[in-house]
């Protein structure tokens, strides 16, 4: 039987040092501005001759366009994305003239601008999505565990839905962050998406505590309850994330750079939302329950 409980200070430890990592990143070093929350342009290109063989040549071609304030490039087969921060109509115009004068041969051309006024608006509304989801999922758990859960409150299964979401959000940001993932909107569906998919984990340990606080009858302690709940749902946990992330690594091999930030993001935050749903909702559960009198040790 897993001794998620009885080693909990450990668990605690070790998330709480991600947590305050991923903390300092957010506050110290920030995120690389993207073009769908603070303005810009995107360029898809895709060129007759690739004319990007390695980094080399991608720094070379930043240099020589460098008055278009190229950003980023993205390689897809042989479909390249530029992100341009600033770039107006006229100098998108430009820079298509700037090609034919450097003698790169290009067609099937796609052009994409956002304003930093709407650039500031999706990101206002990113962050008030990410907020509600949290609580409102939080406000679900606690609904939903209102029957059949004593000595354990229902508000105390929502709190710690709470906590190991946060937790799970804050430390796939300092990921982003680590690895230099410009903050865009498929990171805000990433981070959306996990948010639901530790969830489904959390529900299923919960759950399982739940049936077996009814059938023990007090006849268990609530540390031995959880360890149990949380022994005998590890498995299907560890599996159904396995599959996922399976999927993940093959549609990353599939489709490359082009999506490389938001596929790692969800391979990450999955491991992330597996690992608090086990290891730290679930002994929060006991936490909280031990302080309201509710538990024993």
């Amino acid at each position: 039987m897993l001794k998620v409980v009885e080693k909990r200070f450990f668990y605690y430890f070790f998330s709480l040092v991600l947590f305050l990592i991923s903390l300092y990143l957010i506050v110290f070093q920030g995120f690389i501005p993207s073009i769908d929350f603070n303005g810009g342009a995107q360029v898809e290109i895709l060129f007759k001759d690739a004319p990007f063989k390695d980094q080399k040549d991608i720094l070379n071609f930043k240099e020589k366009f460098k008055d278009f304030r190229i950003t980023e490039i993205l390689k897809s087969e042989e479909r390249y994305i530029i992100k341009m921060s600033n770039l107006q109509y006229q100098d998108y115009e430009r820079f298509l003239e700037k090609l034919k004068e450097e003698g790169i041969n290009y067609e099937d051309v796609n052009f994409t601008n956002i304003s930093p006024t709407i650039g500031k608006e999706l990101k206002n509304k990113a962050k008030t999505a990410i907020f509600l989801v949290l609580i409102l999922i939080s406000i679900y758990i606690s609904f939903a565990f209102r029957k059949n859960t004593k000595p354990v409150k229902s508000l105390v299964f929502g709190l710690s839905t709470l906590i190991a979401l946060v937790h799970d959000v804050i430390i796939s940001l300092g990921f982003v962050i680590l690895n230099k993932f410009p903050l865009e909107s498929s990171i805000v569906v990433a981070l959306l998406t996990l948010a639901g998919y530790s969830i489904h984990d959390t529900i299923v340990v919960f759950d399982r505590i739940r049936e077996n606080l009814s059938l023990s009858k007090s006849s268990k302690d609530l540390k031995t309850v959880i360890e149990e709940s949380v022994s005998q749902t590890m498995s299907r946990s560890i599996n159904t994330s396995l599959t996922t992330i399976i999927a993940l690594v093959v549609s990353f091999l599939t489709f490359g750079g082009y999506v490389k930030s938001l596929i790692l993001t969800l391979i990450f935050g999955i491991i992330i939302g597996t690992y608090s749903s086990i290891f730290i909702a679930s002994p929060l559960v006991f936490e909280m329950s031990k302080f309201g009198k509710n538990g024993k040790n």
